[in-house]
């Protein structure tokens, strides 16, 4: 059987640079779904979808990706 790779981009501008953001308190209480951070453009919600990573480059066009600069 064949793993996918996959990693969490940002829905936004199409980062890869997404971390869990672990300052919000409320997610620890009542099973609320964890956030995150895209450290690129900050943009914080709890869908940042997984994409696979032979279609990174596509999801990164249909997102406008730009890098930090």
């Amino acid at each position: 059987m064949v793993k996918i790779k996959k990693v969490r981009a940002c829905p936004k501008c199409g980062s890869i640079d997404v971390k869990k953001d672990d300052k919000k308190a409320l997610q620890f209480i009542g099973g609320i779904s964890p956030q995150f951070k895209c450290n690129n453009c900050k943009f914080t919600s709890i869908l940042f979808p997984e994409v696979d990573v032979k279609n990174l480059k596509q999801f990164q066009k249909n997102a406008n990706y730009k890098s930090k600069k």
